[in-house]
């Protein structure tokens, strides 16, 4: 809905003399790709660095990572303190 909005015509929202421009369609969709790859690589960091004994695979712990990250932005605690 978000990338719809800023696909149409540029945006700028704020009041007064305080205005932000938003980043287009492309761009967004950009930073989205960015963002799935940077979880990506979060993941395969977090299962090359765990021991073979739970015997977890990259899928099971890509989703574990990116769901516990989800919530940790969800808690608004600083650094997502408990969801670890």
């Amino acid at each position: 809905m978000y990338v719809g909005w800023v696909w149409i015509r540029p945006r700028v929202v704020g009041r007064s003399g305080w205005q932000v421009a938003l980043p287009g369609g492309p761009l967004t969709l950009l930073q989205i790709g960015i963002g799935i790859v940077d979880l990506c690589f979060c993941a395969l960091a977090m299962y090359m660095l765990l021991p073979d004994e739970p015997n977890i695979g990259f899928i099971m712990l890509a989703v574990i990572f990116v769901s516990s990250t989800l919530l940790g932005f969800a808690s608004s605690a600083p650094g997502g303190l408990g969801v670890f």
